[in-house]
């Protein structure tokens, strides 16, 4: 109530009448005369005083328009701002990852957008690497979230250089593997890539990745790659067998927090195999897309 008396007051000095400012807000001007009334008797001052010359105002009453002018420009900037997000979360934003990772940390993302903005609405899916420059393209999805290692880094970042996207580099990370206590190298921290690739069986949810299987052929592996899309069938798998999974070291680490003593974590002795998280969005994306990015941003690299 009394932010509305008191942008009455810039009303009233537009006009310097009673009667013309009262008509302008369309009420009657005894009305307008018991709200300047009424703040004066909150304040605890005159504000105004009027003769047959017109409206003058107090020193009080001049300071206090001052701010009143001042608290018109900030209510102009939010209610701009409120259209700004509406405009925002007016649409389904749609997201996908390529790692199911990448889907934990978008999802931690989206519940804290949605508390603070109730309106917004997601769409989040997981696909490979090659599927999701395929729905970028085609302007399907409006952010990607991609995990690209070392040795298919060239290939997809050339690729999305020639699109009209916004390509961010986030977070670097390093490769390593997931094991279970029937595995035979359980107890080892490190071994050699040679010697993890003889005595494993891999298992993937993309395992159509041809870069990286001809990579693990290299180095003796001649199984096929077994396909597990389901993450939590893919965990007990692997703490069950001798199979193993490949990911990112921060991927891994969250599957060690919810298997404990089950799961294990094994690094490649001889070499570091890199790769690097990027968010992929069009060139120019919308006020709520910048708000994920900017979570997404301050998330990886915390």
């Amino acid at each position: 109530m009394l932010l509305k008396q008191l942008l009455l007051l810039n009303t009233l000095q537009s006009y310097n009448s009673f009667r013309e400012a009262a008509s302008a807000l369309q009420k009657p001007e005894s009305s307008l005369r018991s709200a300047i009334h009424s703040l004066e008797k909150e304040l605890g001052c005159t504000l105004v005083t009027t003769d047959k010359k017109g409206i003058h105002w107090t020193e009080t009453g001049q300071q206090i328009l001052l701010h009143t002018e001042q608290l018109q420009s900030k209510t102009r900037q939010l209610y701009r701002l409120q259209d700004l997000l509406y405009q925002a979360f007016s649409h389904k934003i749609s997201i996908a990852s390529s790692t199911q990772y990448g889907s934990l940390i978008l999802t931690e993302i989206i519940t804290e957008i949605m508390q603070e903005y109730p309106s917004a609405h997601f769409s989040l899916s997981t696909r490979n690497n090659q599927a999701l420059l395929q729905l970028l393209i085609s302007q399907q999805i409006d952010l990607a979230l991609l995990q690209i290692h070392e040795i298919e880094q060239p290939l997809l970042i050339n690729t999305l250089q020639g699109l009209p996207l916004q390509i961010h580099a986030l977070s670097q990370d390093h490769m390593c593997f997931l094991t279970g206590p029937s595995h035979p190298l359980y107890q080892e921290r490190t071994a050699p890539l040679k010697e993890i690739m003889q005595c494993s069986r891999l298992v993937s949810k993309d395992p159509s990745n041809h870069l990286t299987h001809t990579f693990f052929q290299k180095y003796g592996y001649t199984n096929t790659i077994l396909q597990m899309s389901n993450i939590i069938s893919q965990r007990k798998l692997i703490a069950e067998t001798n199979y193993i999974s490949w990911q990112s070291f921060s991927a891994a680490q969250n599957s060690l927090a919810l298997y404990q003593d089950a799961l294990h974590i094994l690094e490649i002795k001889d070499f570091s195999w890199n790769c690097t998280h990027y968010s992929v969005c069009s060139k120019t994306p919308t006020f709520g897309e910048s708000i994920l990015l900017e979570k997404l941003n301050q998330k990886l690299f915390s």
